[in-house]
């Protein structure tokens, strides 16, 4: 009775020893696995942070890239406008004679000019200037305007490195003496001379070049 009793004990005990053993395999296996992953994350990690200063290197040279494009498409708009006149014989392009005033903008203006401007403007509109760099841009406005025929506010911006409402202050004085009128177009549109502006610059501009 007792020798069987024995045998069953140590069945058990036999069955429970391989049942430990099992609970170890597993559990190494358990670490061996998180282990594992724990090397999967940090290289994950490692990739995460290899692709923020990628992210960041492009970034920073994205942003040149992008002022060089709005400047790019500012310059495409403003000939394209051009283009579109041009098309439609809105405007007309006349080749350069012997008898064209030729204005040189980029050199100073002639004082006795540039008083004349002043003092005209302020007899039509009476306006008086805190600088003389208004009346001297005003002046060179006018001239680029009869140089090339027509110009538009992205033009003159550009060309004196001015802002827009700078660039529209100037525009509303000229349109007010009646020099300039606007050809086409609102927000974007061509400005030429009027027939009083024609016979301004024939007169002034023709004296003092």
């Amino acid at each position: 009775m007792k020798t069987e009793k024995n045998k069953s004990l140590k069945r058990e005990v036999k069955a429970l020893k391989n049942m430990l053993e099992a609970l170890k395999l597993r559990g190494n296996a358990i670490e061996l696995e998180n282990e594992a992953l724990n090397i999967k994350v940090d290289a994950l990690s490692r990739e995460r942070e290899a692709y923020k200063q990628k992210y960041e290197l492009e970034n920073s040279g994205y942003k040149p890239l992008k002022k060089d494009y709005n400047n790019l498409k500012s310059e495409y708009n403003s000939l394209l406008d051009k283009y579109k006149l041009l098309k439609t014989e809105q405007i007309t392009l006349k080749p350069k004679s012997k008898n064209k005033i030729t204005v040189d903008t980029s050199e100073d203006i002639n004082v006795d000019l540039m008083n004349i401007i002043t003092k005209e403007i302020k007899n039509k509109i009476n306006q008086s200037f805190p600088s003389n760099d208004i009346p001297k841009r005003l002046t060179k406005e006018l001239g680029l305007l009869a140089e090339n025929g027509f110009f538009t506010t992205i033009e003159i911006r550009e060309k004196y490195s001015i802002s827009r409402p700078t660039a529209q202050r100037d525009i509303k004085c000229l349109r007010e003496c009646g020099w300039i009128k606007l050809k086409a177009g609102k927000s974007k549109g061509i400005f030429i001379l009027t027939e009083e502006g024609e016979g301004f610059v024939k007169n002034y501009y023709s004296r003092y070049q």
